[in-house]
């Protein structure tokens, strides 16, 4: 269960954790490995549909890689925003090309100056600011026909669990229940979707099975990881 107050001095603890993870050079950051990372940018690239003409925000972006994926299939503007100052500047210099801004993925003033949003990313990063916060002010971003598309680790899966206890309070990640209260007060939703992606027996071709949307937890293992996708109501 998640909580809803603002994460306070979380920022500056995940900006230096994540500071130190990007001086190692680690490409993946906080997927645990490349095959996982890419089958995450794969099922949130089809979950945002058509990225031909859009705006798109990357949110949590890490070294860029979604961001930039979302340039090559035709978004007209692709910017990312990451907590880690050093890592920011490290891309501004690396891919100019694109936009890149320093912020957190709660904080409304740095979203609001950033103008509005076709499609906003939110990958493997929720579970470090309050979840219900977060999901407001990523709303606020997505321009009517917009979609939000999020994913998080499941706070109901035990290899989660142990993570969360690691870091206290400063991780936590939502269940199934918290992702349906925050998507249900939100305005002006057209459609909505949740699916979970379960670590499979077989991981020979992809790490994960995924379920089908709308039916998050009939996966026989635990889910690792939950995805949904919220799609804004078009200009009235």
């Amino acid at each position: 269960m998640v909580t809803t107050s603002r994460g306070g001095g979380r920022d500056v603890y995940w900006a230096s954790y994540y500071g130190e993870v990007v001086a190692e050079g680690t490409p993946w950051l906080d997927h645990s490995n490349s095959r996982v990372q890419a089958q995450n940018f794969a099922t949130s690239l089809e979950a945002a549909g058509s990225l031909l003409g859009s705006r798109c925000l990357d949110v949590g972006c890490g070294w860029g890689q979604l961001t930039r994926l979302a340039a090559d299939m035709g978004a007209r503007q692709a910017v990312g925003m990451d907590i880690v100052p050093d890592l920011v500047e490290e891309l501004r210099l690396r891919h100019p090309e694109q936009s890149w801004v320093c912020g957190s993925p709660d904080d409304p003033h740095v979203l609001a100056s950033l103008g509005g949003f076709d499609v906003v990313f939110a990958i493997e990063v929720l579970q470090y600011v309050p979840f219900v916060d977060a999901v407001r002010v990523l709303w606020e971003a997505v321009l009517p026909g917009g979609r939000l598309v999020v994913l998080v680790p499941n706070g109901a899966c035990p290899i989660v669990q142990r993570t969360q206890e690691r870091f206290e309070h400063k991780y936590e990640s939502p269940e199934v229940e918290d992702i349906e209260r925050a998507i249900a007060v939100l305005p002006d939703v057209a459609a909505s979707g949740i699916r979970s992606m379960a670590f499979g027996v077989d991981q020979s071709i992809a790490p994960y099975t995924v379920s089908p949307w709308g039916e998050p937890l009939r996966q026989e293992a635990v889910p690792n990881r939950l995805q949904f996708v919220v799609v804004r109501e078009e200009q009235k």
